[in-house]
């Protein structure tokens, strides 16, 4: 918590200059910040350091001010306690004069640094009313409503394929894949544990077994020479995780399903954005699963989709989504209800607009938080990720390790200190959750077991600003 003793010059045209004594210099390297009436709220802008801040006040006398989207580290209250302003007058008592007139206290409070955050402006909330205001909340309609629609469309375009059917979840694409594919009671299907279990439930769900495959520990997904001795006649079908929007090695992966006559299914429910020799993640396989979950790159609360160049398959996902009716109730094959909403379609179709620019905030702090540890890496106390000429990442997360045993819950606990909600992606792995120990037989997976161990996830989502850069940087550092 940081004091911040405030004053205030009043002028004839409500444009006063303000004047901010903070003890915290790093924070406030500039303390000039000019406040101007817009309406009935006052609009806080500040210069150089705060250039980019912006703060909402409905009452100066009652202050609330938060922060404008880019940044997310601070939260400001004014107080009111007698003893506060004691303090303060006593303080900062050199500093008053006639000019000035005494406002308050002011408590900087560092406030949590979410994992990840969405990104909800007007555009998004416009979409929403004006399907309350059609009062179309919904529809039963083999192609969906009208927004679901559009949502396809735009999806579509966006990933260069023939057709995106919308489902109500990540977890519902993949299980539709599955289940669109054929695969079933005596089948098999090749996926890695370290993954979200929404990958292993959706096979489960069709009626195949889950085989687990190790994980590479460059980038965390699934490994080539593990997925080849994994293998059998009942194998049909890959399910490749493109985790924390790490493209796994496609290429390979492809080899290996051609040569054995198994379909890959992408579960690109975290890649979104990411791309793999040019080509979006998602769109190499027979068929690509993306999430629209509230944590994911676009949103749309709760939402899937599912990709596919092949015009029977989108049919049949169609069928699936709907209970497997085309027309009335004639149930064609084994369906349920994966529909998505139309408020949910709607506010996913906003986000749309702002895709490439919410990539690219990703993105640019992803660099900026990349130069920032890199130092770190020279001295071999953490591996940070990097791309390569094939992989493009949309940095849904920045996930690092750290060699030495134990050092990741110690560096977890001091950025949850400093109010930066790291997180770990996934532990324990799905083939050591109770459920699937009683399942699946599985054999030893030392990669996934070591980056259980070892991974930490940092937020740089478009709500993370260049100073909650720098303080997770700190952090790190001073705990490792």
């Amino acid at each position: 918590m940081f004091l911040v003793n405030l004053r205030i010059r009043r002028s004839r045209y409500f444009r006063n200059d303000i004047q901010v004594f903070c003890q915290s210099h790093h924070l406030l390297t500039h303390p000039l910040i000019e406040i101007g009436q817009v309406g009935s709220k006052f609009v806080w802008l500040a210069r150089r350091a705060f250039a980019y801040w912006g703060f909402l006040c409905k009452n100066l006398k009652n202050a609330i001010i938060t922060l404008a989207p880019n940044s997310a580290s601070l939260r400001i209250s004014v107080a009111h306690r007698p003893e506060e302003y004691k303090y303060c007058r006593h303080k900062c008592s050199g500093f008053i004069n006639k000019q000035y007139t005494f406002i308050g206290v002011i408590f900087i409070h560092l406030s949590m640094i979410p994992i990840n955050q969405p990104w909800i402006g007007e555009e998004e909330k416009r979409e929403v009313l004006s399907v309350l205001d059609e009062n179309a909340l919904t529809s039963s309609a083999k192609d969906g409503g009208k927004r679901v629609q559009a949502l396809e469309r735009l999806l579509k375009d966006y990933l260069k394929v023939q057709h995106v059917v919308i489902v109500n979840s990540g977890t519902s694409a993949l299980y539709s894949a599955v289940l669109a594919l054929g695969i079933g009671q005596g089948d098999e299907v090749l996926l890695p544990s370290f993954t979200f279990v929404a990958t292993a439930n959706s096979v489960v769900a069709a009626g195949a077994k889950p085989v687990f495959v190790d994980i590479n520990r460059e980038d965390y997904t699934i490994d080539i020479a593990d997925l080849k001795t994994k293998i059998t006649k009942k194998s049909k079908a890959i399910i490749p995780v493109h985790l924390y929007g790490h493209p796994a090695d496609m290429d390979e992966i492809s080899e290996i399903a051609y040569a054995h006559s198994l379909d890959i299914i992408e579960d690109a429910c975290q890649s979104l954005g990411s791309v793999y020799r040019n080509a979006q993640t998602g769109t190499l396989g027979k068929l690509g699963c993306f999430s629209f979950y509230a944590s994911k790159v676009l949103t749309a609360g709760e939402g899937g989709a599912v990709a596919t160049n092949d015009d029977n398959l989108a049919n049949k996902i169609k069928m699936i989504r709907n209970h497997g009716m085309v027309e009335g109730y004639d149930t064609r094959v084994l369906g349920l209800n994966l529909r998505l909403p139309e408020l949910s379609a709607a506010l996913a179709k906003a986000q749309m607009d702002k895709l490439q620019k919410l990539l690219d905030l990703r993105r640019r702090n992803a660099n900026v938080l990349t130069g920032l540890l890199l130092p770190l890496t020279k001295e071999r106390r953490i591996n940070i990720p990097h791309e390569t000429a094939k992989k493009r990442f949309n940095w849904y997360l920045y996930t690092v390790t750290f060699q030495e045993d134990y050092v990741r819950e110690k560096v977890r606990r001091a950025l949850a200190s400093d109010k930066i909600a790291a997180t770990v992606y996934y532990n324990p792995p799905v083939h050591k959750t109770p459920y699937y120990q009683t399942i699946a037989s599985t054999k030893s997976l030392p990669n996934t077991d070591w980056a259980s161990e070892h991974v930490l996830s940092l937020p740089v989502h478009s709500f993370v600003g260049a100073e909650d850069l720098e303080r997770i940087a700190t952090s790190i550092e001073k705990a490792i």
